[in-house]
């Protein structure tokens, strides 16, 4: 499994000049492809906190049978199609504005977990309201932690290969 991080601005102070304000804070942006296998980054990019994470995502090159786990601030469709057709996989967080349509409900079996409980589980698509959304098969899971909060996450159910086939 290969991760990218997310991309939390980081103050640099007067470190750098070349750094630019998002709204939020001045600083930069950290992101790194993690393959916890080797135990070492395969891929960092360093960008002012202005750059969005979509633009950045887009130069990540998708290895086949990676799983990218990444947060919904890399919400691009045609990046999630290319992902998919290598072969690979993603699990996100959709954005709030993400539109889908349920294809199955799962029955949930074992839905307690370690500080967690799942509260739904269901394959889904993205609605076809603009051509350019992906017809790749999702799952979509949704979480109640113990701690509080709803959590939703996204991740692409088959490898390519098998969704040609089908």
């Amino acid at each position: 499994m290969l991760r990218l991080t997310g991309a939390t601005p980081t103050p640099p102070v007067n470190l750098v000049s070349w750094a630019g304000r998002n709204g939020r804070t001045r600083g930069l942006k950290l992101r790194v492809v993690d393959d916890p296998a080797a135990d070492q980054p395969r891929w960092i990019a360093i960008t002012p906190s202005t750059i969005n994470d979509v633009l950045v995502g887009e130069q990540v090159l998708p290895e086949t049978g990676a799983t990218y786990v990444v947060d919904k601030g890399y919400c691009n469709y045609s990046w999630w199609t290319r992902i998919h057709a290598t072969g690979s996989f993603f699990v996100t967080r959709p954005n709030s504005n993400v539109k889908l349509q349920v294809v199955l409900r799962r029955e949930v079996e074992a839905a307690q977990g370690e500080g967690f409980t799942v509260l739904r589980d269901a394959e889904v698509k993205l609605e076809t309201e603009v051509h350019a959304k992906p017809a790749i098969p999702l799952r979509r899971v949704r979480i109640k932690r113990e701690a509080g909060g709803v959590l939703t996450f996204l991740r692409t159910i088959y490898s390519a290969r098998r969704w040609r086939s089908q």
